[in-house]
Order: structure tokens, then sequence, then C-alpha cells
């Protein structure tokens, strides 16, 4: 639950809610493929080469603007609500995201790799 709550709250971080043309995410579900995306296609660089994983999240600059825009006008359209009930909307905007859960997988993955680089 802890690590669901994580990835929410980073999601919700690089979240938006402008759509900006053909192939930009304009949902959170959307967002959240993208970032599995990126995740998927650095978990065979090693946490350490930084210029490699900047490399992959550069291919996806302009989904994550995107993204960035969709969590500014979420954060704006909840402004006044507490911090549980912002976390309650974007669980409910994740709500069937099959990309949420293939998400805590490759974040469970990459985790357990950094706990094996530093043993």
């Amino acid at each position: 639950m802890l690590r669901k709550s994580m990835i929410i709250g980073v999601t919700a971080l690089t979240l938006g809610l402008s759509s900006c043309g053909d192939g930009m995410p304009t949902t959170m579900c959307e967002c959240m493929e993208v970032q599995v995306e990126i995740m998927e296609k650095s978990m065979d660089i090693p946490i350490e080469n930084s210029e490699e994983l900047q490399a992959v999240n550069d291919q996806y600059k302009a989904q994550q603007e995107a993204c960035e825009k969709l969590g500014e006008a979420f954060d704006e359209k909840h402004k006044d609500a507490s911090r549980e009930d912002r976390k309650a909307a974007q669980e409910k905007e994740l709500e069937g995201c099959d990309a949420m859960d293939r998400m805590e997988e490759l974040y469970q993955e990459r985790m357990d790799q950094a706990k094996q680089s530093q043993e």
C-alpha cells in the first residue's frame, strides 16, 4: 500500500489536464502508461548511469510536458481539497488503469536491483 501511494504521488507530480495534440497523453492513466514505457526502456540501465537514463527520459520529453500540464490542472481543480481527498481523487483517476499495476511491478523490480547493487 505504501508503494502504491508513493507511485501515485510521483505520478501526480508529473501529470497534467490539457490535451497537446496527436499522441499526447490526455489522462492520468495515459501518463502512467508513458511512465511505464520509460521504466521498461530503462530497466536494463544501471541506476548509476544517469546519462543513459536521462537519454531515455529525453525521448519522452513532449509526453512528460503534457503530463505536467495535466498535473497542474489536477492540482488546480483540487487545490482546496484535503490531502486525503486529493489522494482519493488521484486513486479514482487511476482506477482500472492497467499501467498502475505494471508500474508497481517495475518499481519493485527496480528497488530489488538497487538492493542487489548495494550488496
